[in-house]
């Protein structure tokens, strides 16, 4: 009697465990993160929110938190058809950030120094980019025409920023 109830005990592990295999290769192409293409990036992406630091000092005052948000909140990366990205503040066009490209997670812009990291979301309407810490200096250097060292006096970016975007 003991055996039967050990070889019970035996058999419903096994189904438990192979129900668990089977249950783990259920997996749907719903379920894997969308392939990152300038396709999938085309429309345009209107800022939720921005993730990350920077601070400003300016000669004889405090260091002070720039709050990213107040600037970049509501603004819109619009990825054209033929490629283009560009920068809106509602309908007014802010920048043409020039032709991107696309390399697995990584957008690169024609006038925009650095590499932005994506990451998009399965159901294809929220997305991330972000800029490592230093390629935000870059892109102050850039738009501003300070030198870095000028804009490491004035500007110290504590983290990577992260542009949280949903396609408009």
């Amino acid at each position: 009697m003991k055996n039967n109830y050990l070889k019970l005990i035996f058999i419903s592990m096994l189904c438990l465990s192979i129900a668990v295999l089977v249950g783990c290769g259920d997996k749907t192409d719903d379920d894997l993160p969308p392939t990152i293409t300038r396709e999938s990036l085309r429309g345009k992406w209107i800022v939720d929110n921005v993730d990350g630091k920077l601070y400003m000092t300016v000669p004889g005052t405090p260091e002070v938190e720039v709050p990213l948000n107040t600037y970049w909140k509501g603004k819109t990366f619009y990825f054209t058809k033929d490629n283009r990205l560009y920068l809106y503040d509602g309908d007014i066009e802010v920048n043409d950030m020039g032709e991107y490209n696309v390399n697995d997670n990584k957008v690169t812009v024609t006038w925009y120094p650095g590499v932005m990291t994506v990451e998009l979301f399965n159901d294809g309407k929220n997305m991330k980019l972000t800029n490592l810490k230093n390629d935000y200096y870059q892109m102050l250097v850039f738009y501003t025409g300070q030198s870095l060292e000028e804009i490491k006096k004035m500007y110290r970016v504590e983290t990577d920023v992260t542009f949280n975007l949903h396609k408009q």
